[in-house]
């Protein structure tokens, strides 16, 4: 039943724009989620067909890091320059306010 549940405000996500790019990691996490059930519903096995299943995204999720970081980069030079520290500054502007909040809630 909760399978079911989530699958219909997965397939309703993409009619909110915000919402649309997250809803093919959902999808893919639920069907995973059905296949380890529907697989180890006659057999028990339910932990291997995870392990499995985990791994084999593991495995996916690695080959694709190393092609797109050794073999084929996808940016080089100055633009991935440019980008890591655009984002370098958005993390320490994002950890000072943090900071700042949690030095205003101790001093109370």
């Amino acid at each position: 039943m909760p399978a079911l549940v989530s699958a219909f405000f997965a397939t309703y996500a993409k009619l909110y724009p915000t919402m649309k790019p997250y809803e093919y990691g959902f999808r893919v996490f639920l069907l995973t989620y059905c296949y380890v059930i529907v697989s180890g519903y006659k057999t028990g096995e339910f932990m291997e067909t995870a392990v499995s299943r985990f791994l084999l995204i593991a495995l996916g999720a690695s080959v694709g890091l190393i092609v797109n970081t050794c073999i084929y980069p996808i940016w080089a030079g100055e633009d991935l320059h440019n980008l890591v520290a655009k984002n370098f500054v958005n993390v320490a502007t994002s950890l000072e306010g943090l900071l700042l909040t949690l030095s205003l809630n101790l001093s109370f």
